[in-house]
């Protein structure tokens, strides 16, 4: 997505990879991911199915952090509590603490207390300002517009998940770039192949198309590769 833009609610934290879909969602600084393979599935539809499902999962058992929670931890830096800081002169001495605390989109509640005015009670008051602006922060952290609608919705018990096929052997997968609808025989260039591994070892059989005619070439391709399966037994 462009920087700056969400996708869409219906496919947040939700990536199409070559085969398959994957879900990554980081909270807390835990990561959680999981791919969901087409293959594996039995299609893309039924895998994005599953890989919504996992995802709702997520959502509602690690919900973000309260916002309020976040602000005060702590974070680094040379101020007493988080969103208290000093800034120094130019001989690296104090001359006022500020609290600041980011509301809002536009909105930042800030004050200074500079120690020529308060003396040494700036930095107490620099803290009592920042726990008076932390009364405004409410909700939790954003971390998608349609976060929240998926945490607070109830799962749907009506529809049920198609169940996960069988996973089938190698041998027996039919790959999305197969054009001859047998698993192991496929075209390249003028040819029908038959191509298998036995022992170890890479074994192919080819039948001109331009000699033998396409269809010809491939009944004798398909038998090909039924002999080189009967061989692996």
């Amino acid at each position: 997505m462009p920087k700056g833009r969400y996708n869409s609610a219906e496919f947040y934290a939700l990536y199409r990879y070559a085969y398959g879909w994957s879900v990554r969602l980081t909270r807390q600084g835990r990561r959680f991911e999981k791919s969901f393979s087409d293959r594996a599935y039995g299609g893309e539809a039924k895998a994005l199915d599953h890989a919504r499902s996992w995802r709702d999962q997520v959502v509602r058992a690690h919900p973000p952090l309260p916002r309020i929670q976040r602000a005060t931890r702590p974070v680094g830096g040379s101020g007493p509590v988080p969103g208290v800081t000093p800034e120094l002169d130019r001989k690296g001495r104090v001359k006022l603490w500020r609290a600041k605390t980011y509301v809002s989109p536009g909105k930042v509640l800030q004050k200074t207390f500079s120690l020529v005015q308060y003396g040494s009670s700036a930095m107490r008051l620099a803290v009592a300002e920042r726990q008076r602006q932390l009364r405004a922060l409410s909700g939790r952290c954003h971390v998608h517009p349609a976060e929240e609608g998926l945490r607070n919705s109830p799962p749907s018990r009506n529809r049920q998940l198609p169940p996960v096929p069988k996973v089938l052997p190698a041998h027996q997968m039919l790959r999305t770039t197969n054009t001859s609808g047998y698993p192991g025989v496929v075209r390249r260039g003028k040819h029908w192949t038959a191509q298998s591994t036995m022992g170890g070892k890479w074994v192919s059989q080819s039948y001109r198309i331009d000699r033998l005619g396409e269809e010809v070439a491939l009944i004798l391709a398909v038998w090909a590769r039924l002999d080189q399966l009967g061989q692996r037994r």
